[in-house]
């Protein structure tokens, strides 16, 4: 090696971890928190256009009429306490007479926590929670006495990945679609410790739940009962879908619907759906 390398390869290399120390140490932004309703923020709708990716809005109890858009923000919006019923039943955001989903997630990975979500309705699809093209975290919520014209009363779910826990999704309805309570369109879709009952789909299929084109994901330690439909699948029904499903409590094997593509999805059985299903109820 050429006398002189070797001392500017050394300088290189300190100055390279010289860097690397100093970006390890460059302190990371904090968090806004950012409270409604105050004076500069009177709406929830304010309180998300004010935040940016990371931030967190906190709302106080009370009834909201409003409409909100997360848009493709990654921020979280939650009530002041998640985990008390009270709070929960008592922070709520209501349609006002108006057509359109009540929460709506169109990019982003946000969470939405702490919510009575009720009298939703959309011109389309999600009466209640419309996700698209996003990643959304739906926990600690009611979603209730929404409907949609076509598909997902309570949530609809199309070209995204969501993740539902501990909510209460009732009295929902699909009314010339399918999925009354969550409907789900080539979505990943992952449900867990959830109550889903007394939805309707009176014109299609999964009056509680349709998996549909393809969606997958997991439901695990839910109670799925007094779900209704006309075509099939009362409590489940998965279109072409092959979700995992573990441990729940569910009105009977009369509530589930499955119909696979004979050729695409060849190798799951319908016993095999089944046998995994009702494994807890034999």
């Amino acid at each position: 090696m050429k006398k002189g390398l070797v001392p500017a390869l050394s300088a290189v290399f300190g100055l390279i971890a010289t860097l690397a120390v100093l970006f390890a140490y460059v302190p990371q932004a904090k968090a806004t928190v950012i409270h409604v309703p105050t004076l500069a923020y009177p709406t929830i709708q304010a309180g998300i256009d004010a935040a940016n990716n990371g931030d967190l809005v906190i709302v106080t109890t009370g009834w909201y009429d409003e409409r909100i858009d997360l848009g493709d923000k990654s921020i979280t919006v939650k009530s002041t306490d998640p985990d008390d019923p009270d709070v929960v039943a008592n922070t709520l955001i209501y349609g006002d007479g108006e057509p359109g989903s009540i929460v709506t997630f169109s990019g982003g990975s946000s969470v939405l926590s702490g919510f009575t979500v009720q009298d939703g309705h959309s011109d389309y699809y999600g009466g209640g929670v419309y996700c698209q093209n996003s990643s959304p975290t739906i926990t600690n919520c009611i979603i209730c006495n929404n409907s949609a014209p076509d598909s997902g009363g309570g949530i609809a779910c199309l070209y995204s990945e969501v993740t539902i826990a501990n909510c209460t999704i009732s009295y929902n309805s699909a009314d010339f679609g399918s999925g009354g309570g969550i409907y789900s369109e080539e979505s990943s879709l992952n449900i867990s410790n959830c109550i889903i009952s007394n939805n309707l789909a009176p014109a299609g299929f999964g009056g509680g739940i349709c998996y549909a084109s393809y969606s997958w994901g997991n439901i695990a330690d839910c109670t799925i009962e007094a779900n209704s439909c006309r075509e099939g699948g009362g409590g489940i029904a998965c279109l072409e879908s092959s979700p995992f499903i573990t441990d729940c409590t569910i009105g009977g094997p009369t509530d589930f619907f499955f119909r696979q593509e004979k050729y695409r999805y060849r190798w799951l059985r319908r016993r095999d759906f089944f046998r995994r299903v009702l494994a807890d109820h034999q």
